[in-house]
């Protein structure tokens, strides 16, 4: 069994105790931890992830659930590079750019969940309008206990006006402890064959 599965397994367990359900006796030790980070650790890094959990004040428990759960969509980071023209002939037909949109996803406390992106290549022949365009790179990660990253959703393009227009989709699930749940975010790039770029985490292509 992987480590998501493993994950995906004491997440069923600990969903029963988080609402109501007797659990086991609390953990050997006392977690003493107060911040989202610390809990986190001494939750799911414990032999027994079900009974630290229950084992929490209502206040630490709280206080995991809000460094566990979305809030506040953050862009991070764009970047728009020059690419290798197309060339015909040897003589260059098209200029090209590649462009990079990075997302991150922040916790109530206003920490990063999870993080996911797309790479956009679109050229033009005039300067003013795009010729072609292609996704290169999609994609997302995320390093927080309870969180897995599940993969590609779906997808669209197309051209308006002189925009090329893309969004990816990512999917990321968590299912341990007091709910079960996935979110599907957009990865949206709008290029222009000027070079110039806007970038949203809406699938709206409109």
């Amino acid at each position: 069994m992987n480590a998501r599965a493993r994950i995906a397994a004491v997440g069923a367990a600990v969903l029963f105790s988080a609402f109501g359900v007797l659990a086991p006796a609390g953990a050997a030790t006392p977690i003493t931890a107060t911040d989202g980070p610390g809990l986190a650790a001494a939750v799911f890094g414990s032999a027994d992830p079900q009974a630290a959990y229950a084992s929490l004040t209502p206040a630490q428990q709280t206080t995991l659930q809000n460094y566990e759960t979305p809030g506040a969509t953050l862009t991070r980071t764009t970047n728009v590079t020059p690419a290798p023209p197309e060339v015909t002939g040897g003589k260059v037909v098209a200029t090209c750019w590649t462009g990079i949109a990075t997302f991150e996803k922040e916790n109530l406390v206003g920490k990063t969940i999870y993080t996911w992106w797309q790479t956009l290549r679109w050229c033009t022949k005039n300067h003013i309008s795009v010729s072609s365009y292609v996704v290169l790179d999609q994609g997302g990660e995320t390093s927080t206990p309870g969180w897995s990253y599940g993969g590609h959703g779906l997808s669209g393009k197309l051209i308006s006006g002189n925009q090329a227009r893309s969004y990816t989709t990512e999917k990321f699930n968590f299912n341990v402890l007091w709910t079960s749940f996935s979110n599907t975010v957009c990865a949206q790039i709008r290029a222009s064959g000027n070079g110039s770029v806007t970038y949203m985490d809406s699938c709206n292509l409109s």
